[in-house]
C-alpha cells in the first residue's frame, strides 16, 4: 500500500510536469541561458511536498523554431537538492509551443523506455482566444499511458504567487494517467503567463478535491 501510495504521488506529479510544460518555449518563457526558476508542489493542505527549479541552458532558434533546453533540478520541502538533476526540451514553430515529453518522466523515466514513448501533451497557441477548445492529447509507451482531453481556454484571469502578481490564460483539461499497476484520473487548471511560463497548477479529484498544487515560487 505504501508503495502504491508513493506512485500515485509520482504520477500526479508526473502529470502536473507533463502538462504544465506546454508553452515554455519564446513567450511563453523567458529565453535568457543562465534563468532560474523555481516551483513548489503543496498538497491539499497547502503544505510543501516538494520543489524543483528549471535552469536554462541552451536556447536555439533556427528558420522559425525555437528551441530551449534547460536542467530539471528536485529540491526537497526546504529546497535543498536532492541531487536528482533530469533533462526538459521544448520548442516553438508556427505560432504553437510543445513539449518534448520524454524529458516530462522526472524519476518514472527508469520504470519505462523514455524511446518507445510516444504522442504529445497541450499544445498551446501563441495568442489563444477566450473560449478556444484545443486538440485532445495522448501519450502512450510500454507500461504508460496519458490522456488529456476537453481542453479549453479562458484568457484574461489573475494570479497571485510568491513570485508575484501575473495576467494569464488558464487551460483547463480532463487528464487520466495509467503507469505500471496505478491509475489516476483528475481534472486540472493551468495558468501561463506571457513572458515567464506556467504560474500555477491545479488537480482534482471526481469528488472535487485538490490532489495537487504547483506554483511558481521565484525567477531569477
Amino acid at each position: 500500500m505504501i508503495m502504491k501510495k508513493n506512485v500515485l504521488i509520482q504520477i500526479l506529479v508526473l502529470l502536473a510536469l507533463v502538462f504544465a510544460n506546454a508553452g515554455f518555449a519564446q513567450t511563453y518563457m523567458p529565453e535568457k541561458v543562465g534563468t532560474k526558476i523555481t516551483y513548489v508542489d503543496k498538497d491539499a493542505k497547502g503544505k510543501i511536498i516538494q520543489a524543483f527549479r528549471y535552469e536554462i541552458t541552451d536556447v536555439q532558434k533556427d528558420d522559425g523554431k525555437t528551441t530551449i533546453l534547460f536542467d530539471i533540478v528536485w529540491l526537497k520541502d526546504n529546497f535543498k537538492e536532492t541531487g536528482e538533476v533530469y533533462k526538459g526540451k521544448v520548442w516553438s514553430a508556427d505560432g504553437y509551443f510543445h513539449t518534448d515529453v520524454r524529458y516530462a518522466l522526472g524519476s518514472l523515466a527508469s520504470m519505462v523506455n523514455i524511446d518507445s514513448i510516444k504522442g504529445h501533451t497541450i499544445i498551446l497557441p501563441e495568442h489563444p482566444s477566450n473560449g478556444e477548445k484545443l486538440d485532445d492529447c495522448h501519450i502512450t509507451g510500454p507500461g504508460i499511458g496519458i490522456n488529456n482531453t476537453n481542453i479549453a481556454v479562458t484568457t484574461g484571469q489573475s494570479v497571485t504567487t510568491n513570485a508575484g502578481t501575473f495576467d494569464c490564460v488558464r487551460v483547463d483539461s480532463e487528464d487520466s494517467a495509467q503507469i505500471l499497476f496505478v491509475k489516476v484520473n483528475v481534472s486540472s487548471k493551468q495558468w501561463w503567463k506571457l513572458g515567464v511560463g506556467a504560474v500555477k497548477y491545479e488537480s482534482y479529484n471526481k469528488k472535487g478535491k485538490m490532489t495537487l498544487n504547483r506554483e511558481l515560487y521565484s525567477i531569477e
